[in-house]
């Protein structure tokens, strides 16, 4: 909804406000003509990062909600909960690709409704398949994770496939959540995230993989989220500066390529 430039100006300033938005990288509060243009605002410059190939970089201005190793084909959620793999990534994942994610790594990107929305691409790949999971939409903060088992298989997502040009792979899903009314990913525009009615995965197979150049704009969520990766056994080692709860910056690297 916008209101009259005066009104809105002044709800923009509330938020900002009420949030704590660090608006320094970003057109001033006054610019946008409406809460959402404020929650999918655009960075005006680049952000600069590692041009090292084997450095993998924060896809997102976020906390470090949760990271490491896969359990028995587990992922952990917070202490005391996890969820399976093969729940997470549906019966759309080929066996064969699961086997190879079921001992690997993961990491979890909480994005606060303060923070800068859009999400990019953490290392040069290609997109081998895309699938949306319809689902609820609890919030994703850390209290809503201690309380709500298999929270993250029961939200609404959308998980990308992806190949390294090491040929490495791995799975970079993007999670709804309370007051999340889109996932907006730009290379796939038929993609309709919450939408009424939609019954079963929706599958987007390419036969043709899109290329996708660190750092690039991916996408990007209508308020707070997470995105969390998961990559193959064997391909990479966090950097021993990430710690849990720790905020980090789109750009900002977080793991090596081995």
């Amino acid at each position: 909804m916008q209101f009259p430039a005066f009104i809105q100006r002044r709800i923009n300033a509330c938020f900002v406000g009420f949030f704590g938005l660090d608006l320094t990288e970003f057109e001033s509060a006054e610019k946008y003509p409406s809460i959402q243009k404020l929650f999918t605002r655009s960075l005006k410059k680049p952000r600069i990062f590692s041009a090292k190939a084997g450095d993998l970089i924060s896809p997102t201005d976020s906390k470090i909600a949760q990271f490491g190793a896969l359990e028995n084909s587990t992922i952990l959620q917070v202490k005391g909960l996890t969820y399976e793999l093969k729940d997470f990534l549906t019966d759309a994942t080929e066996e064969g690709e699961l086997k190879k994610i079921e001992n690997g790594k993961f990491i979890n990107f909480y994005l606060s409704p303060s923070d800068y929305h859009h999400f990019h691409a953490p290392t040069d790949f290609k997109i081998q398949k895309i699938i949306h999971v319809p689902g609820t939409l609890f919030p994703v903060k850390k209290s809503s994770l201690e309380k709500n088992k298999n929270l993250f298989v029961k939200n609404e997502r959308v998980i990308l496939e992806c190949l390294t040009v090491q040929g490495f792979l791995f799975y970079f899903v993007a999670i709804g959540a309370l007051n999340v009314g889109k996932i907006r990913i730009f290379k796939e525009p038929r993609l309709q995230t919450n939408s009424a009615g939609q019954q079963g995965h929706v599958v987007h197979n390419y036969t043709k993989p899109v290329g996708i150049e660190k750092g690039e704009d991916l996408g990007l969520f209508e308020m707070g989220s997470s995105v969390v990766i998961l990559f193959e056994s064997g391909s990479l080692e966090f950097l021993s500066k990430i710690k849990i709860d720790q905020k980090i910056s789109f750009g900002e690297s977080f793991a090596r390529f081995n």
